[in-house]
């Protein structure tokens, strides 16, 4: 009887230590804490699928990347460094971008001849620079942060060609 309960907790010690050695890489070094934030981007009601949304701190100090692409929901969790899930705490403008073309995109003197696609902006500018969107989010320490961001309606607009 007592074998038993001493193999079962080595088999429940070791699954212990094997699962909290993968449950992640460690952070940078200075890297704060990070937080769950999970951002809704819906454009004239529906989600929009496939767009770049940025967060941006209004705290100058705060120097980690942290943003991440939309699923087919209009969802997406924000990542640090692109790897480590959620962001610092602090307040922060959102950025969206959404960039399409109308074909493969060729370089302007590709050798083939191919002539360059055109690519198209599909969210309102406002929104694609911290310095015009009006979207905000506050991630406090200890509290997952959720924020539906409504973009307006869709446009496409041609972006120059360089």
């Amino acid at each position: 009887m007592k074998s038993l309960s001493i193999s079962r907790f080595l088999v429940i010690g070791l699954g212990a230590a094997f699962f909290a050695g993968c449950s992640g890489e460690e952070l940078p070094v200075g890297m704060p804490s990070l937080q769950p934030v999970k951002v809704t981007i819906v454009q004239g009601g529906t989600p929009l699928e496939g767009a770049s949304v940025q967060l941006m701190p209004e705290d100058a100090s705060n120097t980690w990347a942290s943003g991440g692409s939309t699923d087919a929901m209009g969802v997406v969790n924000i990542m640090t460094l692109g790897k480590y899930d959620g962001a610092p705490a602090g307040t922060y403008k959102v950025t969206v971008d959404k960039i399409s073309s109308d074909g493969p995109v060729a370089a302007a003197n590709d050798p083939a001849g191919a002539p360059p696609a055109a690519l198209f902006r599909l969210v309102d500018p406002q929104f694609s620079s911290s310095k015009t969107t009006a979207a905000e989010v506050t991630v406090a320490e200890g509290v997952p942060a959720e924020e539906t961001i409504d973009v307006g309606p869709a446009i496409k607009k041609e972006l120059p060609k360089l």
